[in-house]
């Protein structure tokens, strides 16, 4: 939803000063959303790759494209590098332009500021962030079990996992992952403390 917005915003109008003004919190939201697009994760926003070409047009052009310039610009990055990753196929592109021009034909309430919809999205992406790394933390937590071993993780490795993927949290506002895991609360056992908080970070 929210990507489809600013991607219209952004190729109808040039919004280049905005964009050059916040490029990394735009580029960082942009990518954690089309990887969460890509791995299921987000249902809502259909336009991550879009928003990702369009804001790399941007970094290279010094201006936005319009629809006809970002056709071009993934047509010209699929020629330089056939064998590119699929983000790069013209299908994606297609789909993403489509369901882009179809929330328009059928929302009336909707903005074309870039401004609130950068913080908005911004927002968006770290909650599926950092709700994706708890997920995954639980899961390894719970016995998700390592293939090369063929041996279950243990408590130590989930939460040894979990601090070096907050690691990639956007670095201006994302606070501190601690050395190590705080005091377990008196009464509880390791493995108690460990699936309880485990559990808990994905509600």
């Amino acid at each position: 939803m929210l990507t489809e917005q600013l991607c219209r915003s952004l190729l109808t109008a040039d919004h280049h000063d905005w964009v050059a003004a916040n490029r990394k919190m735009l580029e960082w939201a942009a990518e954690k959303v089309a990887e969460m697009s890509d791995d299921g994760l987000s249902d809502d926003e259909l336009c991550g790759d879009l928003l990702v070409w369009i804001l790399e047009y941007d970094r290279k052009y010094g201006k936005c494209p319009d629809e006809a310039g970002i056709v071009s610009y993934v047509r010209l990055l699929k020629s330089k590098n056939p064998e590119e990753k699929q983000r790069t196929n013209d299908d994606v592109l297609a789909e993403q332009l489509a369901a882009m021009h179809r929330y328009f034909e059928n929302e009336t309430n909707h903005d074309t500021d870039p401004r609130p919809l950068t913080d908005a999205l911004f927002d968006s992406a770290r909650r599926l962030f950092v709700a994706s790394i708890m997920r995954m933390t639980a899961s390894i937590a719970m016995g998700k079990v390592d293939e090369k071993t063929g041996e279950p993780y243990t408590l130590e490795q989930a939460f040894a996992w979990q601090r070096k993927q907050l690691l990639n949290d956007f670095k201006e506002v994302a606070p501190r992952p601690p050395a190590r895991s705080t005091r377990e609360p008196t009464g509880c056992s390791p493995t108690w403390t460990g699936w309880r908080m485990a559990t808990q970070a994905t509600l």
